[in-house]
């Protein structure tokens, strides 16, 4: 047997685990043989999304919630700024604006309990263009 130890950033990390969990789960609905223990579908499920080159959205890349306020995505990080992963690990509010530049967003407004209030599409808005005034 061998062991392989992977150092990652936080917010790779979660995307791996995304990745990861997606194909295991698919793994899961495939087999047939219900013996097999949850430690060979991790493995399965790392080697299928590694040789594949899929991850959780069917992309190169796995999915990460990011969970941000718009005053400190818009105009940068605060004292009092919030910019998390859905499982409470903290992003620098740079990587978030960088990440939104190639995500697919679907932006929530939650209230201060965190009940969603409102919830947008998963697509991206282009900018309208303004006619040039002489």
């Amino acid at each position: 047997m061998h062991k392989t130890l992977i150092e990652m950033d936080p917010v790779t990390d979660r995307q791996f685990w995304s990745s990861v969990q997606r194909q295991r789960g698919l793994l899961r609905q495939r087999t047939t043989n219900r013996q097999t223990s949850w430690d060979r579908l991790t493995v399965d499920a790392v080697v299928t999304a590694v040789c594949n080159g899929t991850g959780a959205t069917g992309s190169s890349s796995g999915s990460l919630i990011v969970l941000v306020d718009v005053d400190s995505l818009v105009d940068g990080e605060r004292a009092d700024s919030l910019c998390e992963t859905d499982s409470g690990v903290p992003v620098p509010v740079s990587t978030a604006r960088r990440m939104a530049c190639e995500a697919g967003i679907l932006p929530m407004v939650l209230n201060g309990a965190g009940v969603v209030l409102d919830e947008g599409r998963a697509r991206r808005r282009t900018a309208e263009r303004i006619p040039a005034t002489i």
